[in-house]
């Protein structure tokens, strides 16, 4: 997966290739992204602000909280949406790189 993310509030954002490819909990789908911007909650993040504030993250965390594209992939427990659906939204928690769930083994 690739995506910008920010290291740390004394660092430059930067692009990142290396992500684990992310897989959806039950209750969540995953997104190809087509589109997405930087918007005041990122400035805060870069800036320390929302840790200031009680906000829990922690680095290295993606920047981009609105975004547009497709459904690629879809939870157990989701009925609204399905693969292929265009999507668009506002990620409200800050997000980290997270490990794929285990799969059936």
């Amino acid at each position: 997966m690739r995506a910008i993310t920010l290291d740390g509030t004394d660092t430059p954002p930067a692009v990142r290739e290396d992500l684990p490819e992310p897989s959806p909990a039950e209750n969540e789908v995953l997104v190809r992204v087509h589109a997405s911007s930087a918007n005041p909650v990122d400035n805060s993040i870069a800036a320390g602000l929302l840790g200031q504030m009680g906000v829990q993250y922690e680095y290295p965390v993606i920047l981009g909280r609105d975004y547009a594209g497709v459904v690629e992939q879809v939870g157990s427990d989701v009925s609204e949406y399905q693969p292929g659906d265009q999507v668009f939204g506002f990620s409200c928690t800050p997000t980290r790189p997270r490990t794929p769930a285990p799969g059936p083994s």
